[in-house]
């Protein structure tokens, strides 16, 4: 369960997501410098699963995880009817070692193709069993802090083994302005370009639809003419308790449950800037902050996808 919102800037982005958590879990770590092959990033670390919900690598790719609950008729209102093909990424092609089943076509052995074109949905087979131990999604996340743009992280993302993991939604950033949301619901991957219009991107486990309505509804109140939303209105949203400190507030208390921290990446063409706060950003004044200098990508052609 989570609240993200980002902001588009001359040079970069940031991102602002509050994580929600069941107070039976551990307290997460802070963020740390990892690797993953080789590429830097930096990121806090779920103590349950391993993973993490929230990184940025040393190439300005950020991506960022909400869980996502498809029997509840809301969440983040990721699939719309009629959804533009994502751009082609440059140049890559995919080997496939075994058939895929890409938009409804069979691919051969081998066939390079590049499953974006054209199509919005990419059919899995298996699905969701309930006797079936599901691997953490945070897991997903950090094994993809290697991508060096989010074209690679399209392209990857649609060769998981996604039926190992529970339904989520995976945003995705970069510094060529491409930023990108993807839905697995279980059984369907759907993807597409991410829009101002879908700030911001929320989930909850109580009253999803209403939750949901509620997060949306108060966050459009800001961006009304004349008020300009920047980057000190976003934390303001993010520590809010309207319509009241509880389950529908931005920042969420329940009985049960309860915002347990509160991250800002704020990525240019120099370097990231990682500020955590370790609790509920209603009660946390003072962040931690970590940097890493972003290194120029090699051109994509010369990367494969695996």
């Amino acid at each position: 369960m989570c609240t993200v919102t980002w902001l588009q800037r001359h040079e970069g982005y940031e991102v602002f997501c509050n994580r929600d958590e069941l107070k039976t879990r551990k307290p997460a770590l802070p963020p740390r410098l990892a690797e993953c092959n080789g590429v830097r990033y930096l990121a806090p670390i779920d103590n349950d699963g391993g993973g993490s919900w929230l990184g940025v690598n040393e190439f300005g790719v950020s991506l960022c995880l909400v869980n996502h609950y498809p029997n509840a008729n809301g969440s983040a209102h990721v699939h719309d009817k009629k959804i533009p093909p994502l751009r082609e990424a440059r140049g890559v092609l995919l080997d496939h070692q075994t058939t895929s089943q890409l938009n409804g076509a069979v691919a051969p052995h081998n066939t390079p193709l590049n499953p974006l074109k054209g199509g919005i949905k990419t059919p899995f087979t298996g699905g969701i069993s309930k006797d079936e131990k599901f691997r953490s999604r945070g897991l997903l996340l950090t094994s993809l802090m290697d991508c060096v743009s989010t074209d690679i992280f399209a392209q990857r993302l649609c060769h998981e083994a996604l039926e190992q993991y529970r339904p989520f939604i995976l945003l995705a950033f970069d510094l060529n302005d491409y930023f990108f949301i993807a839905q697995w619901d279980g059984l369907t991957l759907q993807r597409r370009q991410l829009k101002q219009t879908d700030l911001p991107v929320t989930s909850s486990s109580f009253a999803t639809e209403d939750v949901v309505s509620a997060r949306k509804e108060y966050f459009a109140t800001l961006a009304q003419f004349p008020r300009k939303i920047d980057n000190t209105s976003f934390p303001d949203f993010h520590r809010s308790h309207i319509p009241e400190r509880g389950a529908y507030s931005v920042c969420m208390h329940r009985d049960d449950a309860e915002t347990v921290s509160f991250s800002h990446v704020h990525v240019t063409n120099a370097e990231v800037a990682f500020r955590y706060f370790s609790a509920a950003p209603c009660t946390v004044t003072e962040p931690e902050c970590l940097r890493l200098r972003i290194t120029q990508a090699a051109p994509v052609d010369s990367f494969s996808v695996k």
